[in-house]
């Protein structure tokens, strides 16, 4: 078994790779687009093991990811952020860190999850977010605010 923990940026994404024993077997730092995840989701292969992966939920920035890893076969759970960091409260905070502490807490079956809603309701969720953003904007435009 291999654990990974995934620490989500918008831009890139810092994992952390442990084995059963807890040994640190590597750290990775990929990109946040297809191409990146589907690189990163080839690395986790060649380890011909049973790979549990944990991906820190970042706004929408984790849906990828997850779906990616979940294609290729992985258990893959959605780390719940704000009970994490009460579980986890570091001094030093780096992604590295970051990354480390998710997959020792998956490994020791610590990791409070999410919820990981459907595509159906992913799309339906994703509307509503538009439509907000667009009634936002029509109001600041009456209004003749400037204010985000």
């Amino acid at each position: 078994m291999k654990y990974v923990g995934i620490d989500v940026h918008k831009k890139m994404c810092q994992a952390a790779v442990l084995d059963e024993d807890g040994s640190l077997l590597d750290e990775l730092r990929f990109p946040n687009d297809p191409d990146g995840i589907e690189e990163f989701a080839g690395k986790l292969t060649t380890f011909r093991d049973e790979v549990k992966a944990v991906v820190e939920s970042t706004s929408n920035l984790w849906i990828q990811i997850h779906d990616r890893l979940e294609e290729h076969g992985f258990d893959v759970a959605l780390s719940n952020p704000g009970k994490t960091r009460l579980i986890a409260e570091v001094k030093v905070k780096t992604d590295k860190v970051d990354a480390r502490t998710l997959v020792g807490l998956l490994r020791a079956d610590m990791i409070p999850t999410c919820y990981v809603p459907g595509e159906e309701l992913r799309s339906r969720r994703e509307l509503l977010r538009h439509r907000l953003n667009l009634v936002k904007v029509r109001t600041r435009v009456r209004t003749g605010s400037t204010a985000s």
